[in-house]
């Protein structure tokens, strides 16, 4: 098996959002559906739709995976007014009292190709906020004697409608719960243990099964099937927070050009650390032995700009350096960009310029790493279409990691296999579909626009407008404009005479 490289396979919505039933697949769901388990490199997922048709939903989900993982509850609370927000408020689609997100994966542990499925369960608590109803991790093996896939330790799941933790994990699947030991024991020590950090989930929405407890109770288990089971689990973990990098258009570093984090990678020969590092606008302090890590972004940033841009480049202005109390020693520094013979301030830049810098890290470990999980919502926001077109081209043709990504702009449609395209529908029970009909060869752009001109497809790309209904709806809108401003001038107002 040549191609050991961990995927998302597909992200399966009931009930999110404007998503009352949809299933999102990557180009890699054909070959696990065959029991091929050769995942595709690289592998590149474009959404394209209508607005509001569940685009930045498909995102918003594997940013609440991202914080899941990094055991960051869903609910806030304030303990002072005793009451709860929401880090993803209205993610219930209006009216539903439950809903699922149900992730499916393909992760190589040991040589060994798993298919994952990481199923959430919500329950509202208002209209705005809701809360995890059920956790439920299953693991799947291909098993070649058989010719099938094969359960080799029992699904974990967790019920946070109960604060009780109703049994040990064991690895295996019982009709009843089953907790054999007695107190003082072991065991019931670990009881206590998991059933606090059970209750701390339920307060905060948080993950049970990527929390420290649970982790830390599968990894001293002397059980086979246990030992496996937190094999997988912590395998799944690592993948997402140290692979996937999700970036919506509200985590955009410079969109309000403060103090912001942006991702990094940084290697040498002896190690590899990946996190986010602080870049600002204007001065700001770092860590002297965060040095490296800028110098390294700048470089590969200089690098990969200068290919479109000609002649870019960015460089760090030292102004100060102190050491502190406790003896770390500070520096405070700049980043501009060189022009002519002045610096030009990050801000100055282009809405495309800065696009590109809040991306361009992970686009470039995307393009070499085969187990990064890149996801950018409405990836084309301010970036000229060629170029737009020719990164994903250079990306699909010599990339090796996974690209996920929401747009408008109809460039990529021709650069990109069929297989790598998903249309978002007008249909609420069906959000999510690939064109019928197609080939290699079919110019996927012409036959969007036709699909949105005449129909053909199996569902219906957007809801049936027309320019007459446009125009009509901007008459009667201006009209009753006027109306408002006759009131409230108490006189005909001249500008809107008609």
């Amino acid at each position: 098996m040549e191609n050991q490289a961990n995927r998302i396979l597909s992200i399966r919505f009931t009930n999110i959002k404007t998503i009352k039933s949809g299933k999102v697949e990557s180009p890699d769901s054909y070959n696990t559906s065959k029991n091929r388990f050769e995942p595709l490199i690289p592998s590149v997922s474009g959404i394209y739709g209508q607005n509001g048709t569940g685009k930045t939903t498909v995102v918003e989900s594997l940013n609440i995976l991202k914080n899941l993982s990094l055991c960051r509850g869903l609910l806030i609370k304030d303990e002072k007014t005793d009451s709860v927000r929401s880090k993803y408020p209205y993610l219930l689609s209006l009216g539903s009292k439950t809903g699922q997100i149900d992730y499916e994966f393909l992760i190589f542990e040991k040589g060994i190709p798993y298919v994952i499925n990481y199923i959430l369960d919500f329950e509202s608590i208002t209209d705005s906020i809701c809360r995890i109803q059920k956790e439920t991790f299953i693991a799947k093996v291909f098993d070649k004697n058989q010719n099938s896939s094969q359960v080799y330790f029992a699904p974990i799941s967790f019920d946070f409608t109960n604060p009780l933790l109703l049994d040990l994990y064991d690895g295996v699947a019982h009709k009843e719960p089953k907790i054999n030991f007695t107190v003082n024991s072991e065991k019931f020590n670990e009881f206590t243990t998991l059933s606090a950090a059970k209750k701390e989930c339920i307060k905060t929405s948080s993950s049970m099964i990527f929390s420290d407890d649970f982790l830390k109770y599968l990894s001293e288990s002397a059980d086979k099937k246990i030992e496996t089971a937190y094999s997988v689990v912590s395998k799944l973990q690592r993948q997402i927070n140290f692979d996937l990098f999700v970036y919506t258009r509200k985590q955009e570093a410079f969109s309000n050009l403060g103090l912001d984090s942006i991702f990094f990678v940084y290697k040498t020969n002896k190690k590899e650390t990946h996190g986010t590092f602080e870049l600002s606008d204007g001065p700001f302090e770092i860590e002297e032995d965060d040095r490296p890590f800028y110098e390294q972004f700048i470089k590969e940033v200089n690098l990969f700009i200068e290919s479109f841009v000609p002649e870019f480049n960015i460089h760090i202005t030292d102004i100060s350096s102190y050491t502190t109390p406790n003896g770390v020693s500070m520096q405070r520094i700049a980043i501009y960009r060189k022009e002519g013979m002045g610096d030009l301030p990050l801000s100055q830049e282009s809405s495309g310029i800065k696009k590109i810098f809040d991306i361009a890290v992970a686009l470039i470990y995307v393009y070499g790493h085969k187990n990064c999980w890149l996801v950018v919502d409405e990836l084309d926001a301010g970036i000229f279409e060629n170029l737009l077109g020719q990164l994903l081209q250079a990306i699909n043709e010599n990339g090796k990691g996974q690209l996920i990504f929401s747009a408008h702009n109809l460039m990529p449609l021709e650069r990109l296999n069929y297989k790598s395209i998903i249309f978002t529908t007008s249909n609420t029970e069906n959000r999510f579909i690939r064109f019928s009909r197609t080939s290699e060869t079919s110019n996927l752009r012409n036959l969007y626009i036709r699909a949105l001109t005449l129909g053909g497809q199996k569902e219906d790309l957007s809801t049936s407008v027309s320019v007459e209904d446009i125009d009509q709806a901007l008459w009667e809108a201006y009209s009753s404009l006027c109306q408002l401003e006759e009131k409230s001038d108490g006189k005909e107002n001249s500008s809107c005479n008609m």
